[in-house]
């Protein structure tokens, strides 16, 4: 059997085959009668067959089909790892675990249990209504500021009848209690599971942007391995723009008859990543490259985090020569061009056109021959002060 003859069990997927190319997608929908209808759509050469209405022709026994002249299908299946994987849930119930026993140990460190050893509480005995007498305490104070007097229990023994007598002496009353595990035991645990947590998701650059300890060294290191974790996102959505762009592109030449330009468009798509605010060193190292022609401007937008290099060219362009552009040119273009300059920034210096003119013809006047030295004639006399002078 085709692939086409099994039935699909979701509203939309593509089909495989065993070494993951992609034979084909199917859509289901469901039309203005409440029906639903599935859409095939099979890979061949030259393009997609697209059978409209897949159920509804099989059953009517024959198969109406269109081709079109897009490569890759019209359904994009992507695929990518997801950020909660099994070991980050891991992570995160480790995380709720110490953040629990953390929340207990505070409950017991403020409300520490006592345990009172060999302690007579004050209180009466009362007869019953048997007749027989009952110790009834009296309640002991909680909290701060209380007091409370215990004596010791008195130590009782029998007498020659046998019966409980007391001694007359009494037991040393003590108070045992045990201190919870210090808060910072937890503290610690808390810690470090949020930096694994962290670290795992790639996100470690966000738990150290505000750590003063933390060097810039380990922060871009940080930072490094977010943008390494984006590189295959980054390459699957780019597949997936092209793939967008490209089939609305070859689907529209197709309609209006001029698919002899397909072959001459190309689709292109990036993606720029970006992160947080870049800071002023980033700024600063991002400019120096681009000036040495180390970085292309488009890739200097993406590090200081201009997300629409297209309009940020528009306003610089509208905007003109600034003052700090015009103190570059005029020193490193030639000097009627820095008068030009000057006068696009400073308006206010009421340089005109002809002292641009001047300039402009000065700089690009043909250099002129020095006028040669006459030489002394012979016959001519010297004056003798001259003479002794020259001597």
């Amino acid at each position: 059997r085709k692939w086409y003859d099994k039935r699909p069990v979701d509203p939309a997927g593509v089909v495989r085959d065993g070494e993951k190319h992609v034979l084909g997608s199917y859509y289901a929908y469901t039309d203005d009668d409440s029906r639903t209808r599935f859409e095939l759509q099979e890979r061949v050469p030259g393009g997609v067959r697209v059978y409209p209405d897949f159920r509804r022709a099989a059953e009517a026994g024959a198969l109406a089909s269109a081709v079109y002249p897009v490569s890759d299908g019209l359904i994009w299946e992507l695929d990518l790892r997801p950020l909660l994987s099994p070991s980050l849930l891991s992570l995160v119930k480790d995380l709720n675990k110490k953040l629990t026993m953390g929340s207990r140990n505070i409950d017991l460190g403020g409300f520490v249990e006592r345990t009172i050893l060999n302690a007579q509480l004050p209180g009466e005995f009362k007869e019953s209504a048997d007749g027989k007498k009952k110790f009834i305490p009296d309640p002991v104070n909680y909290g701060p500021g209380t007091t409370n007097v215990l004596n010791g229990v008195a130590i009782m023994t029998k007498d020659e009848r046998g019966k409980m007598v007391p001694t007359g002496n009494f037991a040393n009353p003590s108070i045992i209690y045990k201190d919870p595990a210090p808060f910072t035991t937890f503290q610690q645990a808390i810690n470090s599971a949020r930096e694994e947590l962290y670290a795992e998701a790639k996100q470690l650059h966000v738990m150290i942007s505000g750590d003063a300890s933390a060097s810039g060294v380990s922060r871009q290191q940080a930072v490094n391995d977010f943008m390494t974790s984006l590189a295959d996102t980054q390459q699957r959505l780019e597949q997936m723009l092209r793939w967008l762009l490209g089939s609305v592109l070859r689907l529209g030449l197709h309609f209006a008859g001029r698919t002899a330009e397909m072959d001459d468009l190309r689709v292109s798509a990036t993606c720029r990543l970006t992160l947080v605010q870049p800071t002023p060193q980033d700024r600063a190292q991002a400019l120096a490259e681009l000036e040495s022609g180390a970085i292309s401007e488009e890739e200097y937008f993406a590090r200081t985090g201009v997300e629409d290099p297209e309009a940020m060219r528009e306003q610089r362009q509208a905007e003109g020569i600034t003052p700090a552009l015009a103190f570059k040119i005029v020193a490193a273009a030639p000097t009627w061009i820095g008068v030009r300059a000057l006068q696009k920034a400073f308006p206010a210096l009421g340089i005109t056109d002809e002292d641009v003119r001047a300039h402009r013809e000065l700089d690009l006047a043909a250099p002129t021959e020095p006028e040669p030295t006459p030489e002394p004639d012979e016959d001519e006399e010297l004056d003798p002060e001259a003479a002794e002078n020259a001597d």
